[in-house]
């Protein structure tokens, strides 16, 4: 390129930066990357009338420009303008996508930005640039389509052939030998047969993630810290057992790469014993079964994926936790052909019982000795394990140590416990819906027992009222903000329906109806004029008790009928609050009365 192909503006410097991209790491193209870095830093340095904005390079594919993260930042830089000009090799190099490659130049043009591609000799900064170039970015699209046909051909042929170098691509567990064959990585292998046998044990995939970090294991990316898709991508590969599955994915969409399942799409090749393996295919087995039990979705009768009415408790933190009293190993966790979970000491699981006479203790005990010792409601033991320091079994005795609990943390086990109670009682657990029952049956009672002191309702009154807050509270479940305890949101219940009775003209509050026979000749003689009515001397003794916020509420609701939620705007307060104001200044006219 000519160094005076292109004429400054105003002899102020123009700020030039290099486009440079390969599609794959292979050595030969990581050279060209660097022989291109080294030409374009010399090419833009040498013009004097150019100022070096920096090369951009990106190892990726040109179908998807989003996934190019160098050129992705490149273009932002030319729309805050920190660069004029781009230099790049060739049309292919820019983008192998037509539609995405047109939108860009367009874009970069119209912010006065100008693409030089070398091979071309072209300016998009020209008014016959567009037709030529969506020419070449077609041509260079269809080369990509060609050259993706054919490498999924090699593949697919390697395949069918038995022969394909797909299946000796390294995992976690794995290396390879000197002829490039798949070994056991002896320290890797011990990794991967606790990760199965945790899963087998009850261990979540968090758990076990977790369990990892803590013991200092990197992941297969060597980060410090697993994450459960790691986890599960080891538990659910099948090379572990020594047998491949190939072409178990495919590429579902050509421009942006998205892999999708090969559920039957495309046919699925086995190699048998390929490399050797770490579990066995029993034990391979029994994950898979577990893996779809513990899932959390399903697959719904028109064949969607949803999510599971149910969700699986992992109970398996207890593993560690649970120590015999007798011969002091661990308990573990097993289940039974019945599919009940019970816990057993490993001397007698490894030796029989001869080595140890501890019993077998059933998951349900270990539950309610847990609840009984917290005073909280912990159905699945969803929340409450993480607190349990250790649990002893000794004969038939369970002993629980908790850690300790702050007063902080035992309110927020408290919301917790409401929460899974109210979760599985709209499951149609029974049991759920007793102990939430129980729980709030006496505070409900007294609540109830304080309105009737305030009110004419009657012992059948008081009952109805009972029943039907907590069909109420039942049948609104699903709307429970477990942000707030259980009874703070049956409370909202109880008003409601209390004044409902009261706005049936059912019943009144004793105060009402008192103040109301008592100004009724007032009322008749004034007709209905509240300000004579107010301005009466037995009126202004009974208010005259109240200060003045409990003197408005009730002249404005009371006597002039408006509603609550009015007053607390005027008075910016919630509906709550001149509520309880009215109640209150209720009470004291209600003991003056009574006086």
């Amino acid at each position: 390129m000519k160094k005076d192909n292109y004429k400054t503006k105003e002899h102020k410097k123009l700020k030039v930066a290099a486009y440079c991209r390969v599609s794959t790491k292979q050595e030969q193209q990581q050279f060209s990357l660097g022989y291109q870095e080294e030409y374009y830093y010399r090419l833009i340095n040498s013009n004097e009338n150019w100022d070096y904005a920096g090369i951009y390079i990106d190892v990726a594919s040109g179908t998807n420009q989003k996934k190019r993260s160098q050129f992705e930042e490149m273009f932002k830089a030319c729309l805050k303008h920190k660069i004029d000009i781009i230099i790049v090799k060739s049309v292919s190099r820019f983008g192998r996508n037509t539609l995405e490659g047109l939108q860009t130049t367009r874009l970069l043009k119209q912010n006065g930005v100008d693409v030089y591609f070398e091979t071309a000799g072209l300016w998009i900064q020209k008014m016959d640039f567009e037709l030529p170039l969506s020419i070449m970015f077609a041509i260079a699209q269809e080369e990509s389509v060609d050259k993706s046909r054919a490498v999924k051909w090699g593949i697919n042929a390697g395949f069918k052939s038995g022969n394909s170098k797909i299946a000796d691509k390294i995992c976690y567990g794995y290396k390879k030998d000197i002829n490039g064959r798949l070994i056991v990585d002896t320290v890797q292998s011990k990794n991967v047969t606790d990760i199965f046998t945790w899963y087998i044990e009850g261990y979540s995939l968090r758990k076990i993630a977790d369990k990892l970090y803590e013991n200092g294991i990197s992941s297969p990316t060597g980060k410090e810290k697993w994450t459960p898709r790691a986890i599960s991508k080891i538990l659910s590969n099948e090379k572990y057992t020594g047998d491949v599955i190939l072409q178990k994915t495919y590429i579902k969409d050509f421009w942006n790469h998205t892999q999708a399942d090969n559920n039957g799409k495309f046919p699925k090749y086995l190699y048998e014993n390929n490399n050797p393996p770490i579990i066995s295919k029993e034990v391979f087995e029994q994950v898979q079964k577990l893996l779809i039990e513990r899932s959390n979705t399903e697959i719904s009768g028109d064949g969607k994926q949803v999510r599971k009415s149910t969700r699986y408790s992992s109970s398996n933190s207890l593993s560690g936790k649970v120590r015999c009293g007798i011969c002091g190993k661990n308990f573990r966790r097993i289940t039974t052909h019945s599919g009940d979970i019970v816990w057993r000491c490993a001397s007698r699981v490894e030796k029989g019982k001869t080595k140890c006479t501890s019993p077998t203790v059933k998951q349900e005990e270990l539950i309610v000795e847990i609840n009984r010792v917290t005073n909280i409601s912990d159905l699945y033991l969803d929340f409450l394990i993480e607190y349990v320091d250790f649990i002893e079994i000794c004969e038939f005795d369970i002993s629980v140590t908790l850690k300790e609990l702050s007063k902080e943390k035992l309110t927020e086990l408290l919301h917790k416990q409401d929460h899974w109670l109210a979760y599985y009682s709209m499951q149609g657990n029974v049991r759920a819906k007793e102990l939430l029952f129980y729980q709030h049956e006496e505070l409900l009672k007294n609540k109830l027992c304080h309105l009737q002191k305030i009110s004419e309702l009657n012992d059948a009154d008081i009952e109805d009222l009972e029943h039907t807050v907590w069909l109420r509270a039942f049948s609104r479940l699903p709307n429970y903000n477990s942000q707030y305890r259980f009874w703070t949101w049956m409370k909202q219940i109880v008003r409601s329906e209390f004044y409902l009775i009261k706005k049936r003209g059912r019943k009144y509050l004793l105060s009402e109806e008192c103040l109301k026979i008592k100004t009724e000749e007032i009322q008749m003689k004034t007709k209905n004029n509240i300000d004579a009515w107010i301005s009466s001397e037995y009126v202004k003794s009974l208010l005259s008790i109240l200060d003045d916020r409990e003197r408005e509420v009730m002249i404005r609701h009371l006597l002039n009928g408006e509603k609550q939620n009015e007053i607390s705007e005027d008075f910016n307060v919630n509906f709550s609050r001149v509520n309880q104001i009215y109640w209150e200044a209720l009470e004291k006219i209600r003991s003056l009365i009574d006086k």
